[in-house]
């Protein structure tokens, strides 16, 4: 057979021949990484809320109100508070204290964490996690604080203990 020419393979010739891609760049390794970065800056950031959700903790003392927990935590000085105007509230009661938007948090069922609007338009640092035994704090500086409490007689009394002294 003359050079350049090819016959058509038969059966009998039992040929088996494999051939390789050429192996690609760094590209589908790198997008790849930067996914699973994504992905574990999510899951992390997920279970640091879920943790927060169950371990947020008030504090109170001659510094301050002491929030513990989440990305929202803060020490709120107590000459900030104004805990003469701090009630204990029901949003069935207080509908014009009941968060109708959200600003810069978190809002999941069974928690609520950060910046919002009430219904009054006041501006807002919410901790909840139920709609039900709150404490609503307005503060010196433009907005209150509304968290969930055990019990919120006892949480304004607290308060009012620490600024008097």
């Amino acid at each position: 057979m003359p050079p350049g020419e090819h016959r058509p393979l038969s059966a009998e010739d039992n040929v088996n021949q494999t051939f390789h891609m050429m192996p690609a760049g760094n590209g589908p390794v790198i997008i790849f990484a930067l996914i699973a970065l994504v992905l574990g800056a999510i899951i992390a950031g997920t279970g640091w809320i879920a943790y927060a959700s169950r371990h947020t903790a008030l504090h109170i003392s001659a510094s301050g109100l002491t929030i513990k927990g989440g990305p929202y935590g803060r020490t709120i000085p107590l000459a900030a508070l104004d805990t003469a105007h701090a009630q204990a509230i029901r949003f069935d009661t207080n509908p014009e204290l009941a968060p109708r938007g959200r600003s810069n948090g978190i809002g999941m069922p069974g928690y609520v964490s950060g910046w919002f609007k009430l219904a009054n338009g006041e501006k807002a640092l919410l901790f909840m996690t139920r709609r039900t035994s709150l404490v609503h704090v307005p503060t010196k500086e433009g907005y209150s604080v509304i968290v969930s409490v055990d019990s919120a007689q006892a949480f304004i009394d607290a308060l009012r203990q620490a600024a008097a002294s």
